[in-house]
């Protein structure tokens, strides 16, 4: 017994390393590396949880007029011109109120504001692209894509 369960977690330990990777926008079989675009949709801002800082999270609506509900924020599409549907919500975690209070480490992101946008892209294959933000970082928002590097 206790050598099916290590063949189940095995299984399940590999499935979950499967799901990490990029999902695919396209139909059909999975293709090579050279022959896709990556596209990396990833919020922007600071987040090391202490009062005052401010993030901006990024989620993938929809590819080509296509609703995306995938959880990966990074997709593989074909070459070629496509339009993305981006939703934004910046958020902050405000300072400790009233007199004597001290930042007990919970941290509470209090959303400012959101919004959606939609980008156009071109993409080549074999590349790798990312979200580009606006500054400053207390007003940023996703204004486009550029090659990563």
């Amino acid at each position: 017994m206790r050598g099916a369960g290590a063949i189940a977690g095995v299984l399940l330990v590999a499935l979950a390393l499967c799901a990490c990777g990029p999902a695919r926008t396209y139909d059909g079989p999975a293709r090579p590396r050279s022959e896709v675009a990556v596209l990396h949709v990833v919020g922007y801002g600071s987040a090391t949880g202490y009062p005052g800082d401010v993030s901006t999270d990024a989620q993938l609506v929809a590819i080509d007029g296509v609703p995306y509900r995938g959880a990966p924020q990074v997709v593989q599409v074909l070459p070629g011109k496509h339009t993305l549907e981006v939703r934004w919500t910046r958020s902050w975690i405000p300072p400790a109120t009233g007199f004597g209070d001290a930042y007990d480490g919970t941290t509470l992101w209090v959303p400012m504001s959101r919004g959606t946008v939609d980008l156009e892209i071109e993409v080549r294959a074999g590349r790798r692209y990312e979200l580009v933000w606006s500054k400053p970082e207390r007003r940023a928002r996703p204004i486009g894509f550029r090659e990563r590097r």
